[in-house]
């Protein structure tokens, strides 16, 4: 019997839901309560309170098999020309779940990001493989590899 590898197509936007999501804590990995000496059920949930001028993603494209063996994702991961973080930070976050008011909603002004560059792996293994970039000027993408710029 043959076994097909299945491919999926991941995106950045999918990537950053998951990252943060919210995450149900229960009985053992609950919060302690320093007060009643017990833990309780909680939800933990990752978010970013201020966002940078310049936003890099690095994105595990390696998985460890264990026993020492590591292999390289191939699935394809998509990427927007423009990305709105807004749904990411903290301020939105935490007026979506509580309602909290006197939070700020997150300023459209440093939360919308354009691509400008992807750094691309080529090479199906972790011991090898050569990094090349593609970056964009004046709405046009070029391609850099080593010394040559095409």
């Amino acid at each position: 019997k043959q076994f097909q590898r299945v491919s999926h197509e991941f995106s950045v936007a999918g990537c950053l839901h998951r990252f943060t999501r919210k995450e149900f804590l229960q009985h053992s990995e609950g919060f302690f309560c320093r007060h009643c000496n017990a833990k309780h059920e909680c939800v933990k949930q990752l978010s970013f309170k201020h966002l940078p001028t310049v936003l890099c993603f690095h994105i595990k494209r390696f998985q460890n098999l264990g026993g020492g063996i590591t292999k390289k994702l191939m699935d394809n991961v998509s990427f927007p020309m423009a990305l709105d973080m807004r749904p990411f930070l903290s301020s939105t976050v935490l007026r979506e779940r509580y309602g909290v008011s006197g939070v700020s909603p997150g300023a459209s002004v440093g939360s919308q990001y354009e691509l400008t560059s992807v750094v691309m792996h080529l090479g199906g293994t972790l011991q090898g493989g050569h990094y090349v970039c593609y970056v964009r000027h004046d709405d046009r993408w070029y391609l850099i590899n080593d010394a040559y710029v095409f």
